[in-house]
């Protein structure tokens, strides 16, 4: 996976996407809607810190991760 990632942001190839949704599973790679992830923890460790990356959200798996930020955020306060 390491090659791929290196590989397309040297050739130029588009930025990835990964998709997360309620019926996603953290043991997949999050590359398509059928293998998509399902925690905002898991998408972050695909990322690796990348910056060309993008996220494409499920509609309540979005409203799912605004609420767990959200939850994060009050604590830190």
């Amino acid at each position: 996976m390491l090659v791929s990632k290196v590989r397309s942001q040297t050739i130029g190839l588009p930025m990835p996407t990964i998709y997360i949704s309620d019926s996603g599973d953290d043991k997949n790679d999050g590359l398509s809607l059928q293998t998509a992830v399902y925690s905002l923890k898991r998408a972050k460790e695909l990322e690796a810190g990348r910056s060309d990356c993008s996220w494409h959200f499920g509609p309540r798996a979005w409203k799912r991760v605004r609420k767990e930020l959200a939850e994060k955020k009050k604590k830190k306060d």
